[in-house]
């Protein structure tokens, strides 16, 4: 099970690497669709858990750039949900609560999206 997650945390940054590197939405949903596909063909278990999980990037990217003008000042709030949400789910991983563990993370992996798009000075609106 811990496999599982961190590779659904390795293609996770990689599309978070490659949606912040271009801002194009077509290869980054093409590039989704293909980790989603390498995901099911490795752990064979393929659950809606990992879809969710992976989810989190491109709706991470698509809030943060429809709230571009809070960005700046919901800073200390992303660092706060980020700690947060990654503490629960641990604990939630160790009582073996996998639903609740899935749901935190996508919780960390959102707010880590949109703090570090907070900081890129073309994406913001207000001042940084």
């Amino acid at each position: 099970m811990i496999i599982d997650v961190i590779l659904v945390f390795i293609i996770g940054a990689g599309i978070f690497i490659a949606l912040s590197q271009k801002d194009e939405l077509f290869p980054a949903l093409l590039l989704l669709i293909f980790s989603v596909f390498i995901l099911f063909l490795l752990s064979f278990e393929f659950n809606l858990r990992y879809l969710f999980l992976i989810s989190a990037v491109p709706l991470g990217f698509f809030v943060s750039w429809l709230a571009r003008d809070e960005l700046v000042s919901g800073r200390k709030w992303f660092k706060v949900l980020i700690i947060i949400s990654l503490i629960i789910g641990f604990g939630f991983y160790i009582l073996g609560s996998y639903t609740e563990m899935f749901a935190f993370f996508f919780i960390a992996v959102f707010s880590i999206v949109a703090f570090y798009k907070s900081h890129d000075k073309r994406w913001v609106r207000s001042k940084v």
